[in-house]
């Protein structure tokens, strides 16, 4: 799973939809994740810390989350199916920083109210390993993404996968004495 930040609420100008972009910093790879305009507004009005007198529905959910003792931990954005994006609200109590994971309430959830609750909580959000790989967009510089092909494909020149063969046969060997 990586980390990823809100990165801009965007319109896509070919379809009229609003869009969230999801920023994994370290390797400046982007999610765009289509959603609708009543979620953008949602999502705009988090990005900006707009209050309200009374409690709209993003509101409501965090106001009964805390007065039945539980705290968003994070956020996962942890799969698609159909185009469609799936996310998980994970809960814990309050009072309990250090949950085990099997104690932790998971809630199935639209990735774009799960952001919402995300930023107003300033919880962290995750993407999984899979949507990495399936919907994301590398936005470094050409020369940077070429550069590091290059490296890639260095290493695999010298790499010497008969050394690795004997390297963990070796290993094996040792382990299996080891327990014996």
């Amino acid at each position: 799973m990586k980390e990823v930040k809100v990165k801009a609420l965007l319109l896509d100008k070919t379809n009229n939809t609003p869009l969230v972009l999801l920023i994994e910093e370290e390797s400046q790879r982007v999610i765009p994740i289509w959603i609708g305009t009543t979620e953008a507004l949602a999502i705009g009005m988090a990005l900006e810390k707009v209050n309200f007198s009374r409690p709209l529905t993003h509101d409501l959910i965090l106001n009964v989350m805390e007065t039945l003792g539980a705290v968003l931990e994070k956020v996962i954005i942890d799969s698609i199916k159909s185009d469609v994006y799936y996310a998980t609200l994970v809960l814990r109590e309050v009072e309990e920083e250090s949950v085990p994971d099997e104690e932790k309430i998971e809630v199935d959830a639209r990735p774009s109210d799960a952001i919402v609750l995300a930023l107003k909580t300033s919880a962290p959000i995750f993407v999984s390993d899979e949507i990495m790989l399936q919907a994301s967009v590398d936005t470094r510089n050409p020369d940077e993404r070429k550069k590091e092909e290059e490296e890639f494909n260095k290493f695999l020149e010298n790499f010497n996968f008969k050394e690795l063969k004997k390297y963990t046969e070796e290993n094996d060997e040792g382990n299996e004495k080891n327990k014996g």
